[in-house]
């Protein structure tokens, strides 16, 4: 009995499913916290020089240096004949005299911060002016450890089971992010968070995979899809929670804390199915059987099937090993065979044997996910070499550049409107809420356009709609009438809400339009574009506080150059998935058929 089936008769009534479902869906909205308190963690503060103190300026006048008491942010104080003025700016003071000679220093007393937060690391470490980079360098490292925490940690779930890297990655974020808010400078709080945003990529995807294994294959899409609601709705909390808390240490516990109660949340639930099943673990396999039944209500399900379910037995052979054995075994025999028999005889056997040999390797070739129908595709050495092969068909390096541009734009502009939120007009925690919001109708809608019209016209459709609106968006951000600042915001939301679509319909596509032998390469050299964009959107947005035009115009350039380019692309829905790489010619051989008898 296969694995799906097994799942099947255990979704008589789904009370077991919903309840794991929803478990694993608020651990993975949690993620939501960590990538976006920052915004609050971090929060923008207006800022000007303290001028507390006693500060010395010199050559005011022809007769000497004076010392000037500052009390004031702008004060006049006589001196002799010349009346000088105070004017204390974001990043330096200048004292400017009647008679034109000024002096400006460096803000030697500090500054003084005006914000809506009790207290942020910017105004805690002086992240200003000349270190105002480091707020955005902070957000980069935090991608920065996601990154490498999907690479290091997250294969780990595959030899040592789901629950158990779950477990231990909630543990470990819940301890180093308790431990953010006792940072005693910089250095260690941007350090700490490169661990946390580790384990917090590891803690997302394993609770993903469990959510797709824990569903029938005809159910996984729309659990998978219901999924991403969580993380909409894990960005509406965190614009909550930085409303209410608004001192930055206080508010990393709130987001910390919560895994003690995710992992016991964790504790309670089995491992995943599939996995237990895959890795021969058929004891504990039908423990989880009869827990699932049990619990469900479901009686008279014989769980003494689940041992015949071989084809996913860790020791089992693949059918590619299956047929070498059997080709050995024949080879054997006809080879003492023909020891018995004459010359004649033994050339007969020997060419069917090689005919045999022949039909063995053109069918285990289907079996190789390193195999070419054309042997020319082939790389040197025989070895899956993911860049090389993707380089070596013309049509699979066009088309894989163009993709790997996709993800790399989904990701930069997803990140970089989200994290725009200080910078749009209005409050930036109903701003923030209201980007959460519009997520929700894009998962839903991608579902049922992604249904009805494809991939190819939506995405194209998506791309156009984000690049349009951040273009508006930028021009009308400065304008000074209350209704134009308001259809700003508006724009930013729509486009949110349209780069949300893209980002969902680009990994569809990507996997139904790379070939089988070099899916798998494909999509984590797709996974290195996309973490790349997210890595540079910080430091788009730190470009605004010049050029507060510039990040949304650039979002939108790149999204309109992303809508063109996959006009030139096939379509990939209700297609056969590309087995070879040559498939891809054939693939657009039907894409051109179609629009022709159009």
């Amino acid at each position: 009995m296969q694995v799906d089936t097994l799942q099947l008769k255990l979704t008589q009534t789904f009370k077991f499913q919903i309840v794991t479902f929803f478990c694993l869906g608020a651990i993975y909205g949690r993620g939501a916290w960590n990538v976006f308190a920052v915004l609050f963690l971090a929060g923008t503060t207006g800022h000007s020089c303290s001028t507390s103190g006693v500060l010395w300026f010199g050559n005011l006048t022809q007769e000497g240096s004076e010392h000037i008491t500052l009390g004031n942010l702008t004060a006049s104080y006589s001196l002799g004949d010349v009346t000088p003025t105070l004017i204390s700016g974001e990043c330096d003071v200048t004292i400017a005299t009647e008679n034109g000679t000024n002096v400006t220093r460096d803000c030697p007393h500090g500054w003084v911060y005006y914000s809506e937060f009790e207290s942020t690391i910017i105004s805690e470490w002086e992240l200003v002016c000349v270190r105002a980079y480091l707020s955005e360098l902070s957000t980069t490292v935090y991608l920065l450890g996601s990154m490498f925490g999907a690479l290091l940690i997250s294969p780990l779930s595959d030899k040592y089971g789901r629950r158990v890297v779950l477990l231990v990655s909630l543990i470990v974020q819940a301890v180093v992010g308790s431990c953010v808010s006792l940072s005693p400078n910089y250095t260690v709080f941007t350090a700490l968070r490169f661990v946390v945003g580790f384990f917090n990529m590891s803690i997302g995807l394993s609770s993903y995979v469990m959510v797709t294994e824990l569903f029938p294959e005809v159910y996984c899409t729309l659990a998978c899809c219901g999924l991403q609601i969580f993380w909409a709705v894990g960005i509406m909390l965190t614009s909550l929670f930085g409303f209410i808390v608004r001192n930055w240490r206080h508010l990393q516990l709130l987001i910390s804390l919560p895994n003690i109660l995710f992992i016991v949340m964790i504790w309670f639930l089995p491992e995943s199915l599939p996995w237990l099943i895959s890795q021969g673990k058929l004891d504990r396999a039908q423990a989880v059987v009869n827990r699932i039944a049990k619990f469900n209500g479901i009686k008279n399900l014989d769980v003494d099937e689940i041992l015949n379910v071989q084809h996913y037995s860790h020791n089992r052979q693949t059918a590619e090993e299956q047929r070498l054995v059997q080709h050995s075994d024949k080879q054997n025999q006809l080879e003492k065979e023909n020891e018995e028999i004459d010359g004649q005889k033994f050339q007969s056997s020997h060419n069917e044997e090689n005919i045999a040999a022949q039909n063995y390797t053109a069918t285990s070739q289907t079996l190789d996910p390193c195999s070419y129908s054309d042997q020319s595709d082939k790389p040197s050495g025989g070895k899956c070499k993911s860049l090389f092969i993707l380089c070596s068909n013309p049509r699979l390096r066009f088309y894989s550049l163009i993709l790997f541009y996709l993800f790399f734009v989904s990701s930069l502009s997803y990140f970089g409107i989200s994290l725009s939120t200080p910078v749009l007009h209005g409050d930036q925690f109903i701003n923030l809420f209201l980007l959460g919001v519009v997520e929700i109708p894009a998962y839903i809608l991608c579902v049922v356009v992604g249904g009805r019209f494809g991939r190819k016209i939506p995405l194209c459709v998506f791309l156009l709609i984000c690049g349009l609106m951040n273009i508006i968006a930028a021009f009308t951000s400065n304008q000074r009438i209350s209704a134009i600042k308001i259809l700003s915001d508006v724009c930013v939301i729509i486009s949110k809400f349209a780069i949300t679509g893209v980002y969902t319909t680009i990994y569809l596509y990507a996997a139904e339009m790379f070939p089988t032998s070099v899916r798998n390469q494909a999509m984590g050299l797709s996974s290195f574009f996309e973490n790349l964009g997210s890595l540079t959107a910080p430091f788009i947005i730190f470009s605004a506080k010049s050029i507060p035009e510039l990040p949304m115009i650039l979002f939108g350039a790149v999204s309109i150059v992303g809508a063109i380019l996959v006009m030139i692309m096939p379509e990939t829905h209700r297609r056969p998935l590309p087995v070879f790489i040559e498939d891809l010619e054939s693939l657009d051989k039907r894409n051109t058929k179609e629009h022709l008898e159009l």
